[in-house]
């Protein structure tokens, strides 16, 4: 039940970023959301800093679902155990396999006519996935107070 729960977690975000790699996730149906809620909480921002705004948050979901997509297939793979701490093989391979989804994910947006591949976001998309492993990484190593295993 535990491996089906933790691929389970895998297999949703990746739908989840499939999703949001159509249409529906295109900058101009995202502001039609986002925009109208920077500019009503923050009166004083001219139009172009919304859409700067705007940008920023579509980049920092990148590295939020990445470094989610990563640590889940790490700890799916087994990659952290109370016993024996990281294996960083699996980590690694964690690493490797969000990085190789966002290629998947940048090549299906090539064929939506609103989105576009864009070598930039693979990066960013890796380096969210290296940014999740490791902030799991650290916090375990200092004791934060919970534990990989009792993580979803």
């Amino acid at each position: 039940m535990q491996i089906l729960r933790q691929w389970g977690c895998v297999v949703a975000l990746m739908a989840v970023i499939f999703i949001a790699s159509s249409d529906l996730g295109s900058e101009a149906h995202t502001a039609r959301v986002i925009d109208p809620i920077l500019a009503k909480l923050f009166r004083s921002l001219t139009p172009q800093h919304v859409e700067v705004i705007h940008g920023g948050l579509r980049k920092m979901a990148h590295l939020v679902e990445y470094a989610l997509l990563g640590f889940f297939v790490a700890r799916a793979l087994g990659a952290f155990s109370i016993r024996s701490g990281v294996n960083w093989r699996m980590a690694l391979i964690g690493i490797a396999a969000a990085s190789a989804f966002a290629v998947t994910d940048e090549f299906h947006q090539s064929f939506v006519p609103s989105r576009g591949a864009c070598v930039h976001d693979v990066l960013l998309d890796s380096a969210g996935a290296i940014a999740g492993l490791t902030a799991t990484v650290v916090a375990a190593r200092v004791g934060a107070g919970w534990s990989v295993r009792g993580m979803i």
